[in-house]
């Protein structure tokens, strides 16, 4: 018997909320989103320049990082730049406040 705690539905949210954190807490991510909060706004070329790491890696934890929605992005001319979503890093931020406390 399941209880209706450990529902299917619950367990499903704990994999997203895992995956989530889990997009977070690599370390060239921390410092992707380290080098976005300092300079506000970067492409992909800026911050392969900025954490001297080469740009497709950086493209594929950008792209970690978009589906987790904790960075932003907008087209300007052909490059995408990159902003952190601060309330979905906020939401994040209370969630994990009400665990450890």
């Amino acid at each position: 018997m399941t209880s209706t705690l450990l529902s299917s539905s619950f367990l499903k949210n704990v994999r997203v909320s895992a995956k989530i954190l889990e997009a977070m807490n690599h370390p060239i991510r921390k410092r992707i989103m380290a080098a976005i909060e300092d300079y506000g706004s970067l492409n992909t070329e800026a911050l392969s320049g900025v954490l001297d790491v080469r740009s497709s890696l950086v493209s594929d934890h950008l792209d970690i990082l978009r589906r987790a929605e904790i960075v932003n992005f907008n087209l300007e001319g052909k490059q995408f730049f990159y902003t952190l979503n601060y309330e979905r890093i906020e939401k994040i931020n209370n969630i994990i406040h009400g665990l450890v406390e």
